[in-house]
């Protein structure tokens, strides 16, 4: 499904930011590669997406050391940016992360409707807010996210298309480098 995105990102000359897990991107280093070459922001999502505040301090550590390590592997870069698993954070897990831990303000909940119209009307409603869509490298489940993508290149057409014909700009891709 990340390379239908990233087609999609760069028919449009839009970017995002792809928070990854590290056991896919050890399973898929390719994909990582390209969503670098491409300008896209790279982020760590833990390496096998556990519930952080569950975890001792040496697990939370490694969850994150290793999936860098293989993102570094993968596409020459570490992540510059931190999502904890299901947005489960502490004090003492932020504390051990050593990048900007970013949550997000709207759940489009894809991974629950995968209707690319329910999706879109949740970004629609949501101007100006961090957006969580979920993404899956794994081809055994890629059919299972076709709505994602579809609702996702929607999206960036229209977007693209507002911006040309009406010179206004509502939703836009951006990586998360563009808040700080």
């Amino acid at each position: 499904v990340s390379n239908r995105i990233l087609n999609c990102l760069t028919e449009y000359g839009a970017v995002a930011t792809f928070f990854e897990v590290g056991e896919n991107v050890e399973k898929y280093p390719e994909v990582v590669e390209r969503e670098a070459d491409l300008g896209m922001e790279i982020g760590n999502h833990t390496w096998g997406h556990p519930n952080l505040v569950t975890l001792d301090r040496d697990d939370v550590r490694n969850q994150v050391e290793w999936t860098n390590e293989e993102l570094v592997d993968a596409c020459g870069q570490s992540a510059t940016v931190f999502r904890p698993p299901y947005g489960s954070t502490d004090d003492a897990t932020n504390e051990i992360i050593d990048m900007p831990v970013i949550l997000w303000s709207v759940d489009t909940l894809d991974w629950k409707s995968r209707d690319a119209d329910s999706i879109i009307e949740v970004v629609e409603a949501a101007e100006g807010h961090k957006i969580d869509e979920d993404d899956d490298h794994d081809s055994d489940e890629a059919a299972d996210y076709s709505n994602v993508n579809r609702s996702c290149c929607r999206k960036v057409h229209t977007e693209k298309k507002s911006r040309n014909n009406s010179g206004k700009v509502g939703n836009r891709l951006v990586t998360l480098h563009y808040f700080s």
